[in-house]
């Protein structure tokens, strides 16, 4: 089934996805659409973190060789604020994703947590 998210929703949502991922003890024909299902979007999400690293990249100081400047494991920004506008931007792109929604009934007793069904509000159906 293929719906629209946007890019935020799914980079808010992958840490649920992957727990998702983890359970063990689910029904065959789930933990095989999970799967292709979590695959499709990992794909997507690598699109996105390509792009913000692009982005990051653009709005980045730069050394004298054309390097980026590091404060750490952090990279300086020239406009803190400019990189927060192109990244919000990215975020609420929608993208179709095609994947199957999980029957909350297919997830049995789960160790999902309260904010895990949050975020994956958009794949899990009652």
């Amino acid at each position: 089934m293929t719906m629209k998210i946007t890019n935020g929703q799914l980079i808010d949502a992958w840490p649920a996805i992957q727990n998702l991922g983890a359970l063990k003890g689910l029904p065959t024909k789930t933990s095989y659409w999970l799967g292709k299902s979590i695959a499709k979007l990992k794909g997507r999400l690598e699109d996105c973190e390509r792009t913000r690293v692009k982005i990051l990249l653009d709005h980045a100081e730069l050394d004298a060789d054309g390097n980026p400047v590091t404060m750490g494991a952090q990279v300086k920004l020239k406009d803190a604020k400019a990189f927060e506008a192109a990244f919000g931007e990215l975020r609420g792109i929608e993208i179709d994703v095609d994947v199957k929604q999980v029957a909350l009934a297919d997830l049995g007793a789960t160790a999902l947590t309260p904010a895990d069904f949050t975020a994956l509000d958009w794949l899990i159906v009652e």
